[in-house]
């Protein structure tokens, strides 16, 4: 492994003006890791990337580097370029296995985290690192989101999902599951609670176990697929009795999807047209002490995009909480 990031960042060309960090969404220091690792500074190098981004390891796996760093290669006008993300693969994943979190002052201020995302998480770790009590909530059973329900397995290994659980133990973040935010508990609940600050993450619902029949103006009518277990492993079926219909703005891809619970449930959270919350760019939303980020806000984004709106968001909530 060390042989391999050695042989990626001696093909690095130190630019005055690295491209690759300029088009990284969470613009990345790619020339100060190159330069941790070819000093053997590994651990320091992971620390970096980590801080940086949380996520680190997921984007590694998932960014459209073509669009990013790798396709803004300078080495790539003449050559082939410099395969960095390999560098930031290799580092992030072992750093999330030895993690160690730092000593941490923690101060008496509660924040929820609804949704356990891409941005969920980013926050959660952000802000939990600042010292302030974090509780994440999440509709389902596990941490991910779209992490583990949207993108496939051989995309992106469960594996790397699993492991921020416990770093997310180890930081004190309160992870309470099957929590759904906008039936029996709202955002004005929390509050009462004692949260002084609330971040609706959400991201997107996704519906499973549908095919489209047809496209309509408002929608896409669906019917439901019907799954086997056999000895030659699973069977899909159509049913044709089971019909139903998706509501939808524009259709980006095969699956339905909008905002769900503590958004929907909450009429003091302004929407836009789309459905979406009405979010300014650092995430304040109409409801006061109440944060946005995610596909919530923005509709689909990339992973990365979401950790750089997050990170800009979790700004905010410091700043707020300190302030307020």
């Amino acid at each position: 492994m060390i042989t391999l990031i050695h042989q990626i960042a001696s093909r690095c060309l130190k630019c005055k003006v690295p491209q690759c960090s300029k088009n990284c969404p969470v613009s990345t220091p790619v020339p100060d890791i190159i330069k941790l690792v070819e000093e053997d500074r590994l651990q320091e190098a992971s620390e970096m990337l980590f801080a940086n981004n949380p996520l680190s390891a997921v984007c590694s796996i998932v960014c459209p580097h073509e669009r990013n760093c790798f396709g803004h290669c300078v080495r790539g006008k003449k050559s082939e370029p410099v395969e960095f993300f390999k560098i930031e693969q290799l580092l992030s994943g072992k750093f999330l296995d030895d993690y160690t979190p730092p000593l941490i002052e923690k101060n008496n201020i509660r924040i929820a985290i609804i949704g356990s995302g891409p941005a969920g998480i980013t926050m959660s770790i952000l802000l939990s690192l600042k010292g302030f009590r974090v509780t994440l909530m999440e509709a389902r059973d596990k941490i991910g989101g779209v992490l583990r329900y949207g993108i496939p397995e051989f995309r992106l290994p469960r594996d790397i999902v699993n492991r921020y659980e416990p770093i997310l133990h180890k930081l004190g973040v309160q992870f309470k599951p099957n929590t759904f935010i906008g039936s029996s508990i709202t955002l004005d609940d929390m509050f009462i609670d004692g949260y002084k600050a609330e971040a609706v993450n959400e991201g997107v619902k996704f519906i499973h176990l549908q095919q489209a029949i047809k496209l309509e103006k408002d929608g896409v009518k669906c019917i439901a697929v019907n799954v086997e277990e056999t000895e030659r492993g699973k069977v899909y079926e159509e049913d044709f009795t089971r019909v139903r219909k998706v509501p939808a703005d524009s259709i980006l891809v095969a699956i339905g999807q909008g905002p769900q619970g503590a958004v929907t449930a909450d009429s003091s959270v302004s929407k836009t047209h789309r459905g979406l919350v009405d979010a300014d760019e650092n995430g304040y939303t109409s409801s006061k002490g109440v944060f946005a980020a995610g596909d919530i806000v923005t509709g689909p984004k990339t992973v990365v995009e979401a950790v750089a709106f997050a990170k800009k968001v979790a700004g905010e909530i410091e700043k707020y909480c300190l302030e307020n």
